[in-house]
């Protein structure tokens, strides 16, 4: 993954394709990759050569690298950090909070699976059309107000029933208007780091959000079980 990623600013420069179009037409695509890519890794036969030998040393010292370049780059180390609390926080969202809203109003899992479902679909229309607009305007007032937005779309889902009509609504809000943030965050990632440092850049900025992911799950997880209602624990 980490592979084909660094490779997207080369891609997107032979075809003369605006960067973050790329990024954001990769992010639209990433399930349909998901897919066809094993299927597709599975049928080459490819003989892969490397200048080195890979050993932990080297493995680590590439590490330390990517690591050292994010924290002194002035915009990717704040980035990197607001992806890793997004993620913290998105990934159980949609995991474990939603999932426990629904079963708390006894709702259906076929009403909770069109609530992700169009959030899902609003993702797809919204990184299309951010493909379409997204040379054309400011990236950094996109990114902040779609952030706003997202955000308050996310929390005027509180106030909602599960299964509503409107907490569909908002969900398919959510997904178009968030759609064009980890585009923006990649193009950025891909426009300021060295090509040839680009994938231990990209592998460390990976691995640090994996990192927080178990232990953000936790707590969300007791967060769970201690505003169940009786009934259910």
């Amino acid at each position: 993954m980490v592979a084909r990623d660094a490779l997207v600013p080369r891609v997107a420069r032979e075809d003369d394709v605006p960067l973050v179009r790329a990024t954001s037409l990769r992010e639209t695509l990433q399930n349909t990759a998901q897919f066809v890519g094993p299927l597709a890794a599975g049928l080459e036969r490819q003989r892969l050569g490397h200048d080195q030998p890979l050993t932990a040393a080297s493995a680590l010292a590439d590490v330390r690298q990517g690591f050292r370049f994010i924290v002194s780059e002035p915009l990717l180390g704040p980035l990197t950090w607001l992806l890793v609390a997004w993620v913290a926080v998105y990934v159980p969202l949609s995991t474990l909070i939603f999932p426990a809203w629904f079963n708390f109003a006894r709702e259906s899992a076929g009403a909770l699976g069109l609530f992700l479902g169009v959030q899902a679909l609003g993702g797809v229309l919204g990184g299309l059309a951010f493909a379409a607009v997204g040379p054309k305007v400011s990236k950094f007032r996109w990114f902040v107000a779609t952030e706003v937005v997202a955000t308050a779309l996310l929390a005027a889902l509180l106030a909602t029933e599960p299964g509503s009509a409107a907490a569909v609504a908002l969900s398919f809000g959510v997904g178009l208007v968030g759609a064009g943030s980890l585009p923006i965050i990649n193009t950025a990632y891909y426009s300021r780091t060295p090509e040839e440092l680009l994938g231990r850049v990209n592998g460390t900025s990976f691995a640090m959000v994996l990192t927080v992911l178990p232990f953000s799950s936790l707590a969300f997880g007791w967060l769970v079980n201690a505003t169940a209602p009786a009934r259910e624990r």
